[in-house]
């Protein structure tokens, strides 16, 4: 279930990250997606070192675990800065 998982998040960031620098439209989806994928990834990595996930049990917490948690932090803090900080324009 790890490396699924894994391959889906990280082609998942990929396309919303291209989607991010291709898009003329302005738009604020992808940062909104950016934003809650990255907190359920959080929600599943903590579930999986706190009370455990049943497919995989109780993992124990490593450096890369911590890398990856603060990988996370840092794409919610970037995407709910560009969201306070850009403007936006209104399509009528």
């Amino acid at each position: 279930m790890e490396l699924p998982l894994s391959v889906g998040a990280g082609v998942g960031y990929a396309a919303i990250g291209l989607w991010m620098i291709l898009d003329k439209r302005n738009t604020k989806i992808p940062f909104i997606i950016a934003i809650v994928g990255s907190l359920v990834l959080l929600g599943i990595y903590v579930t999986s070192r706190t009370v455990g996930i049943l497919t995989l049990g109780l993992e124990p917490v490593g450096l890369l675990d911590l890398i990856v948690g603060m990988l996370q932090g840092g794409i919610i803090a970037g995407s709910v800065y560009i969201l306070i900080t850009k403007t936006y324009a209104i399509k009528e």
